[in-house]
């Protein structure tokens, strides 16, 4: 058992809009169920009069946005890893559902792809949200990545036949990404490799079940250059082109 300090924040904006309370959490508890446990404890000892509107009593079905930095957890970490240490992708709509455990946020902790501690955990209780669209992902994935990563595919004057070859594994790894680790977008992708300064090639194919050369390409398109056997976030002219590129394409497009 670990005590956590929880920060429920009901609405951001009002100075009565939060509390916290200290609580004694196993690392594979829902904190979701905790979460909701405590915001109704509270809720239940203020008059129905005296309450705001978003002083409410939760159901177990509330989305509710989980993380350990003190920031609006809408623009957050996405992902998590299962218990094969694979790579899991959630929209935003599947993370404001997700059980979230304590031992998954210090997993990610410990790999660097969060900041902060798991001794105080910031719980958002969204308003208004609606549901997610239904959408055609691998082809959104391909139409993206047709756009932001076949430029660096064998350079500037590659043969469109190999840009064609590539295209199409990339369509069985897309196929792959949406039916078994939620990928709904490949704003997804560049979030997860972006996190980290610098990869192995050989790290970032285990985590996307990918090969060497997909790896190589991503990291490429995302302004990432090889230096020994480690691939850093570079500023070279180049490397600010290619994610120029992503920022481009997906400046006005939330998830995609």
């Amino acid at each position: 058992m670990k005590k956590v300090k929880i920060v429920i924040v009901l609405f951001a904006n009002s100075p009565k809009g939060s509390f916290e309370k200290e609580e004694l959490v196993d690392e594979k508890d829902s904190l979701r169920s905790v979460a909701i446990k405590l915001n109704n404890e509270y809720v239940s000892n203020i008059p129905e009069e005296e309450r705001e509107g978003y002083q409410r009593i939760l159901s177990s079905t509330n989305p509710l946005g989980i993380t350990v930095e003190k920031e609006s957890p809408y623009n957050g970490t996405f992902f998590y890893f299962n218990d094969e240490e694979e790579v899991m992708f959630m929209t935003l709509y599947e993370f404001l559902e997700r059980d979230t455990t304590i031992f998954e946020i210090e997993n990610l902790i410990s790999k660097g792809y969060l900041n902060g501690t798991s001794d105080i955990i910031y719980v958002y209780v969204p308003n208004g949200l609606g549901s997610g669209p239904e959408l055609d992902y691998v082809k959104i994935l391909l139409s993206t990545f047709s756009k932001v990563v076949l430029p660096v595919v064998g350079g500037f004057f590659a043969k469109k036949i190999k840009k064609i070859i590539f295209m199409k594994k990339m369509k069985k790894r897309a196929k792959y990404w949406v039916e078994n680790r939620g990928v709904r977008g490949a704003k997804q992708i560049r979030a997860f490799i972006d996190i980290k300064g610098e990869w192995l090639t050989e790290d970032l194919k285990k985590c996307l079940a990918i090969d060497e050369e997909i790896a190589t390409t991503l990291l490429k398109s995302l302004g990432y250059e090889l230096s020994g056997d480690i691939w850093y976030k570079s500023y070279s002219e180049e490397a600010i082109i290619n994610r120029k590129r992503w920022e481009e394409y997906s400046e006005h497009n939330y998830m995609y």
